[in-house]
């Protein structure tokens, strides 16, 4: 979690224009995602129109065990809330991915160790 003081930083660096027009883009990312998932599951039933009923903290790992209910029909708004659902875990993954990469390329740029 970033600190109030890293912020600041980042306000003094960028300078307040570029500031809040790169927050507002972050914040409206964030909106704009939340805000397609529920209006493809308000329009959709999910997940009690699928037979699903979780109210609890975990049910976005019953919904993921689940999606492959909404590929039956092939309708473009179940494809689309299947492809939203997965991408939450698609992009920790592909996050993961890319730093054990960088580890690794770095890890093999310095094999030869200079001597002392």
């Amino acid at each position: 979690m970033a600190s109030l003081s890293d912020f600041i930083a980042v306000y003094r660096t960028m300078g307040p224009a570029r500031f809040f027009c790169c927050m507002a883009i972050i914040i409206a990312i964030g909106v704009g995602t939340v805000g397609v998932y529920e209006w493809l599951s308000i329009k959709l039933g999910w997940p009690d129109r699928y037979g699903l009923y979780c109210y609890s903290r975990e049910c976005l790992w019953v919904e993921l065990f689940h999606s492959g209910r909404l590929l039956h029909n092939g309708r473009w708004d179940e494809l689309l809330l299947f492809v939203w659902l997965w991408m939450i875990p698609g992009t920790f993954i592909v996050a993961a991915a890319i730093v054990l990469m960088k580890r690794r390329t770095t890890h093999r740029r310095n094999r030869i160790k200079p001597m002392r």
